[in-house]
């Protein structure tokens, strides 16, 4: 039993790991920070000029925050970095939820790269990361709590981290594979408008 929960937490931790290192990465640079900030006064409209310059810049140092504690390899480091990114996690799925139901049309920018509006794709990516945060909280917690049994392999180890990396990077990449698979709706532009009023008009003459 400690072995898989081991090998669960380990590979939770990897996925959350490489998720929050992109995270980070991505927001490096003044340009990357400036829509950064512009996304958060977007997303949380009660922020303001300073207000979200501030809450950016903690959002920020939270994430590096987490991916530090995360790679501490401690058990008791481990729970805390996972109840750190379960709490993030919380709040950017609050945050986008509140988004989707007052329409804004602000990109997450969770990443630094996708430009669309917020919808159910990111709202859904991070309830999927929420869950695995939870699981690795969990697995972590128990390991922790129930008696020390049979010791994992080195080799079981790297395939468990190697496992939750692949998840991570996948998740991360989550707009972009989502994108992929939803129909986009044809734009109606003036042109095409009067295009198909016309072609109406014309059949109706014809009829007649």
């Amino acid at each position: 039993m400690s072995v898989v929960l081991t090998c669960v937490a380990v590979a939770a931790r990897a996925a959350i790991g490489v998720v929050f290192v992109l995270a980070t990465v991505s927001k490096l640079g003044h340009t990357a920070r400036i829509e950064f900030r512009a996304a958060v006064t977007g997303l949380v409209p009660a922020a303001r000029n300073r207000s979200a310059a501030l809450l950016a810049t903690t959002v920020i140092a939270t994430e590096w925050g987490i991916v530090v504690v995360l790679a501490i390899p401690d058990p008791v480091t481990t729970v805390a970095g996972f109840g750190l990114a379960a709490t993030t996690l919380g709040a950017f799925t609050t945050a986008i939820t509140a988004g989707i139901r007052r329409g804004t049309t602000t990109g997450c920018r969770c990443f630094g790269t996708s430009t669309h509006p917020v919808s159910r794709i990111q709202l859904a990516r991070n309830l999927v990361l929420l869950a695995v945060t939870l699981t690795g909280l969990t697995a972590a917690a128990l390991t922790l709590a129930l008696p020390a049994g049979a010791t994992v392999s080195a080799a079981g180890l790297w395939v468990a981290a190697g496992t939750g990396a692949v998840l991570g990077a996948v998740l991360t990449s989550f707009d972009e594979l989502a994108e992929l698979f939803t129909p986009t709706p044809p734009s109606t532009t003036p042109h095409t408008a009067t295009t198909r009023r016309s072609a109406v008009t014309g059949q109706k003459k014809r009829l007649q």
